[in-house]
């Protein structure tokens, strides 16, 4: 008897998705079933991990690559996508001769597109660009291009949910001032604590924490990260000196976030490719941009008042790692400081 293809060994696989309580592992957490509805051309498996001292997934694509690629096959043939890709930095070698080990032993569908090493290089939006040279629309996601971008180690637990088993445990690192820096997999629930237990104890004195990776995570002190617990999108827990670069972001006042974006200007030539987020105007080149003095970090464009103060700017701050928000304005009579 033929099978619907949305079923693998006579099992629903969004089902078994959504019953199994599975949600996206690479830090948003919404919900994997709600996910994959859609008309879905390709299917893109994020291997990335371009988080510093982050390794989780490394961890999963060498020693789970079967389950990985499996579900994978499985998850594109119930959603109809034509094309599967795995994404990952080509300087993972062990893990692309893992993957590429488990695609040819199960003669699965799937290609592997190896990315160079810069960050963001996770991002979603990037690696849609990436693979596919489709470019997401503004405050778009990537279906708007026929792409859904899982995580793999989303693609994993799907791999347990077609065995019948519920998300109950999660793999994450624990790194920075440990004795044994490493990759657990612990119950959920289970308290920071008893991880940092398990990387060879509590570090002394004091320390701030990151649930997550150094560039998006969480920061934590010493007393909250005792107190914190394991979640499904917790993907590591980074131990770090109180004085680090982290912790020092964490008190830049607004006055020098607005100092370091007035040292930008102009905009760079790329950034011309990109079209103002509500103006209705065509993109121009750098020379279009100018930076509007009167209104503290606002621009015009092709000489009228940009309805987006420093959109244009967000995503070029967030890849120099400059704390800089949208519409940010300097206090008056602070401008010139």
């Amino acid at each position: 008897m033929n099978r619907p293809a949305s079923e693998k060994n006579g099992v629903d696989v969004i089902a078994a998705i959504q019953r199994a309580g599975i949600v996206g592992c690479g830090g948003a957490g919404f919900p994997t079933h709600a996910k994959l509805k859609g008309d879905i051309h390709h299917l893109i498996l994020n291997g990335a991990e371009c988080e510093p001292l982050l390794r989780t997934d490394r961890y999963l694509m060498i020693h789970h690559a079967a389950q990985i690629v499996s579900a994978a096959t499985a998850v594109k043939q119930a959603v109809g996508a034509q094309q599967c890709t795995i994404a990952l930095k080509g300087s993972y070698q062990e893990e692309i001769a893992s993957l590429e080990r488990a695609i040819r032993e199960q003669d699965a569908p799937i290609s592997i597109h190896k990315m160079k090493s810069f960050y963001p290089a996770g991002d979603e939006q990037v690696i849609v660009a990436e693979v596919t040279q489709q470019v997401i629309p503004p405050a778009g996601i990537p279906l708007d291009v026929g792409c859904v971008v899982s995580n793999v180690g989303t693609m994993y637990n799907i791999a347990l949910a077609l065995e019948g088993k519920n998300v109950t445990h999660k793999y994450l690192t624990v790194s920075g001032m440990v004795k044994k820096p490493t990759v657990i997999c612990v119950p959920l629930g289970t308290s920071f604590a008893q991880c940092l237990e398990l990387a060879g104890g509590i570090p002394e004195g004091d320390w701030m924490a990151i649930a997550g990776g150094p560039m998006m995570g969480r920061r934590l002190t010493r007393d909250q990260a005792l107190e914190a617990s394991v979640i499904k999108t917790t993907s590591g827990i980074l131990i770090l000196p109180i004085d680090s670069l982290p912790a020092r972001k964490e008190q830049i006042t607004l006055l020098h976030m607005y100092q370091r974006a007035r040292s930008s200007y102009p905009v760079p030539p790329v950034y011309g490719f990109m079209s103002p987020a509500s103006s209705g105007t065509s993109a121009g080149t750098a020379s279009d941009y100018a930076p509007d003095g009167d209104a503290g970090i606002g621009w015009k464009h092709n000489g009228q008042p940009h309805p987006e103060k420093c959109g244009i700017m967000l995503r070029m701050w967030h890849l120099r790692n400059v704390c800089l928000s949208d519409a940010v304005t300097a206090p008056a009579g602070q401008r010139d400081a």
